[in-house]
């Protein structure tokens, strides 16, 4: 059986703030071979986006998403609206990302659904759980200025360095990390940040992790930078460039976009993007620099969903 989404008509047409409020819940059952029913999102003629907020009963993915992604028991998934959009999930093995049967016969997934218009939005909401160095909001605004964007800063309380290993389909050590909150992307200076992978380990050090793209829903959703050395655990300060680099190229996952090259090579699915971009798998590589113009449309369509879906 599919589930049929009846879109709200925006309440931003009338020129009123389209809040959490115009999401619609649905409940997806779950079949014997893991797979949720089909979820149909009609176009209305009005909206240019949707928001699927999907919480789960374990770690799931997109129906036939590529081998090795995922998301930890809730995620975020923003789609271009231009005809009737039909689509469903998969459970999948926390270790080794791949599907599995759902178990609990009476297993289902959680899902909301926000249709949101474009909106002209330029600056990029950060909370940063640390004291800044006065220039990094610059360093910032000249990296993303690229894609026609700045930041808009906001701090909280300064989170403790805290060490954390963890890996994509377990992000539980992450979360004690800071206390977070809605309304911008929270920024964590951590402690020695390790990624192990049950399958491929050792675990391997990492300057910066975001365990969702796009971010916006579910747990642990936030950008968390190291901030130590991982064999002194000294703590380490980064220059403001290096600093906005890492978090320049984090926003980038949590509004929507993956590495333009992966470690072994492998590309992502634009065609308009190459190694010289700061979506490369390295963003402190000298000729990592700029976005392009599908990566600005991206961001643009999340930033938008992000406002959508703002409490």
């Amino acid at each position: 059986m599919r589930a049929v989404a009846a879109l709200l008509l925006l309440a931003a047409c009338s020129g009123a703030s389209a809040g959490s409020d115009s999401g619609a819940a649905y409940t997806l059952p779950l079949g014997p071979d893991g797979s949720s029913a089909p979820l149909v999102v009609p176009f209305d003629g009005v909206s240019d986006g949707v928001a699927i907020d999907v919480t789960a009963p374990g770690c799931f993915r997109l129906a036939g998403a590529p081998r090795g992604s995922g998301a930890p028991r809730a995620g975020r998934f923003v789609f271009a609206l231009e005809g009737e959009l039909e689509v469903a999930f998969e459970v999948i093995d926390c270790a080794t990302l791949t599907p599995i049967p759902a178990n609990d016969t009476g297993a289902a997934l959680e899902v909301t659904v926000t249709p949101f218009v474009i909106r002209d939005i330029d600056r990029v909401p950060l909370r940063l759980h640390f004291e800044p160095d006065p220039s990094l909001a610059r360093e910032l605004d000249d990296l993303l200025a690229p894609a026609g964007l700045s930041v808009r800063i906001e701090t909280t309380a300064e989170a403790a360095r805290t060490d954390a290993t963890f890996h994509a389909g377990d992000v539980d050590a992450l979360a004690p990390l800071a206390t977070l909150a809605p309304g911008a992307i929270d920024v964590v200076l951590a402690g020695c940040l390790r990624f192990d992978d049950p399958i491929f380990g050792p675990p391997a050090t990492l300057d910066a992790y975001t365990p969702r793209i796009p971010g916006g829903f579910g747990p642990a959703d936030a950008i968390y930078v190291r901030g130590a050395d991982c064999a002194s655990s000294d703590p380490i300060e980064l220059e403001p460039r290096a600093l906005a680099r890492l978090i320049a190229h984090e926003v980038g996952h949590v509004l929507g976009l993956h590495h333009t090259v992966e470690t072994d090579g492998s590309t992502d699915t634009l065609d308009d993007t190459s190694a010289d971009n700061l979506m490369h798998h390295n963003p402190s590589r000298a000729a990592a620099l700029g976005w392009s113009a599908s990566q600005a449309r991206i961001m643009e369509r999340h930033l938008s969903a992000m406002e959508a879906t703002r409490p």
